[in-house]
C-alpha cells in the first residue's frame, strides 16, 4: 500500500494517513464519530462502528469508500479533498484527530499569522540574545531571561516541576547544563545558573506599559513567537485556591457552634466535630461566625491554626492544617483547548501581575515581554483563561532579582527556598 504521509490541519480535526496501527480514540474524536454514524450510508456506517467499538482513531477505506465519505454532507472533516487518490494504491487509513494549540497553524488572517509576526523582530533585536529555552529530557518548558552577565537565568518555576538540573539553549544554540539556585514561590519564579561569563542580560523598563499598548514575545533566536494588547495596569491577583477550614460556622448563645464538617477537611483531620463550640482561633477569642470565616480568609492552603473547643463540658485544643479550595469559573469553557489556550500550572495567586491577551502557551513563559520601543516591561509569568496571559511588571522583577542574587537576603525571605 503506498500511503502519503501528510497532516492536515484544519478547523474541525487533523487527519493523517498512517500505516495501520493501533492509535487510541480520544474521547472527543469519539463523540464526533458517534455524531455522524447515524446519517452515513449502512457501508460507511460500518467502518466507524468498528472504529468506535475497537477504540481506535484510524479509520481504514477503500478508495471508492473514501471518495463517498469525502463527498458525503455529514463528513465534518475539512482538508480531505488535498488526498490525491490517482496517487495511492490499495485501502487508505485516515487517523482523524481534534486539532491542539501546539498542532494548529494560523490562518492568513489571524494576527497570529506569520506574516504579521515578522513585523514586530526589529522590536526584539536588542534583546535576541538574551532570551533562554529551557528544557527538561529534551522537551522545551520554559523560556529564560538572562539577568546576569555571570549566568544567571530566570524562568517560571512551577514548569521545572521540581527538577534542579535543566538544560538551557542559548541564542546561539549553546547547550549549557543549568542548577536552579533559588526559587520564589509566591510570584513563580526560579533563578537558574549556567557556567557561563559575558553574556547579554536585559535591561528592565522603569514603567509599566500603559493598558492599550502593542506587547511582544520573543523566543531564544529573536523571533516573535506572538503579540498581544495590554489589558490592565499592574495589580494583585488573589488565588482561586483560599484557604479552607472545612466548617460550617454559626452563632449560638454558648459561641461559635460547629453546625457541619466537610469531608475531607482540615477541621476533620484536626478532630472537630459537628456540635463542638469553638472558643478560640489562635488564642483570639470566638465572638460570632463570621469572625471565624474573615479570619480563615487571611490565611493561605498549608497554614496551620490553633482551636480551642468545647465538647460537653469538656474544653480542648487542636491544630488545624488549612486545606485549599479551588473554586471554578463557571464562565471559562471546561475544556479550555478547543479554543485555543493551555492553562499554565499556576497561573494565579500572585502579588503584581498586568494582564495582556497574547496567546501564549505555558512552555512560553518565563521569557521577556517587549514594548513597540523595545523596552522589556516585564516576564510573562503564565497563561491563565482563554484569551489571557499575566505578566509580572519589570520594576516588580527588578526587586525580585536584586534579592534572589544576594545570597545572604535570599536566605532571610521566608519567600525565598533556597535549593
Amino acid at each position: 500500500m503506498k500511503l502519503l504521509k501528510t497532516i492536515l490541519f484544519v478547523m474541525i480535526a487533523t487527519t493523517v494517513l498512517v500505516r495501520v496501527a493501533p492509535a487510541q480514540l480520544p474521547s472527543e474524536t469519539r463523540k464526533v464519530f458517534e455524531e455522524i454514524v447515524d446519517e452515513l450510508d449502512k457501508d460507511l456506517q460500518k467502518l466507524f462502528i468498528k472504529a468506535i467499538d475497537d477504540n481506535t482513531a484510524i479509520v481504514e477505506f477503500t478508495p471508492e469508500q473514501f471518495k463517498r465519505f469525502r463527498a458525503h454532507h455529514a463528513n465534518p472533516f475539512e482538508g480531505l479533498d488535498k488526498i490525491d487518490t490517482d496517487k495511492l494504491q490499495g485501502n487508505i487509513a485516515l487517523k482523524f484527530e481534534l486539532p491542539t494549540v501546539r498542532n494548529r497553524a494560523s490562518g492568513k488572517l489571524e494576527r497570529q499569522h506569520p506574516n504579521y509576526l515578522k513585523d514586530f523582530k526589529p522590536v526584539l533585536k536588542s534583546w535576541a540574545n538574551s532570551v533562554v529555552d529551557i528544557k527538561i529530557a529534551g522537551k522545551s518548558v520554559a523560556l529564560g531571561t538572562i539577568v546576569s552577565r555571570e549566568g544567571y537565568i530566570l524562568t517560571k518555576a512551577s514548569e521545572l516541576k521540581s527538577n534542579k538540573k535543566v538544560t538551557c539553549v542559548l541564542a546561539d544554540k549553546t547547550k549549557l547544563q543549568g542548577e536552579v539556585q533559588a526559587v520564589d514561590k509566591i510570584n513563580d519564579l526560579a533563578m537558574i545558573k549556567i557556567n557561563a561569563r559575558n553574556l547579554s542580560p536585559v535591561s528592565f523598563a522603569n514603567s509599566a506599559p500603559m493598558p492599550g499598548s502593542f506587547l511582544v514575545t520573543g523566543d531564544d533566536r529573536g523571533n516573535p513567537v506572538a503579540f498581544g494588547v495590554c489589558s490592565t495596569r499592574p495589580r494583585a491577583l488573589l488565588s482561586d485556591t483560599p484557604a479552607y477550614l472545612g466548617v460550617r460556622p454559626i452563632d449560638s448563645p454558648d459561641g461559635v457552634k460547629v453546625d457541619t464538617v466537610s469531608s475531607p477537611g482540615a477541621a476533620e483531620f484536626a478532630g472537630i466535630k459537628a456540635n463542638d463550640i469553638l472558643l478560640s482561633i489562635d488564642g483570639v477569642e470566638l465572638k460570632s461566625a463570621n469572625q471565624l470565616v474573615n479570619r480563615i480568609r487571611q490565611l493561605k492552603p498549608q497554614d496551620k491554626v490553633v482551636l480551642k473547643y468545647k465538647r460537653g463540658d469538656k474544653i480542648s485544643e487542636t491544630v488545624a492544617k488549612l486545606t485549599g479550595r479551588k473554586f471554578a469559573n463557571s464562565n471559562e469553557p471546561k475544556n479550555l483547548q478547543q479554543f485555543g489556550a493551555i492553562i499554565s500550572k499556576k497561573s494565579t495567586g500572585f502579588p503584581q501581575v498586568f494582564q495582556h491577551d497574547t496567546p501564549l502557551l505555558p512552555e512560553q513563559c518565563g521569557g521577556p515581554v517587549v514594548d513597540i520601543d523595545g523596552r522589556v516591561v516585564g516576564i510573562n509569568i503564565a497563561r491563565h483563561g482563554r484569551v489571557g496571559s499575566y505578566a509580572l511588571p519589570a520594576k516588580h522583577v527588578k526587586k525580585i532579582v536584586e534579592n534572589m542574587l544576594r545570597r545572604d537576603v535570599a536566605s532571610k525571605n521566608k519567600n525565598v527556598e533556597k535549593k
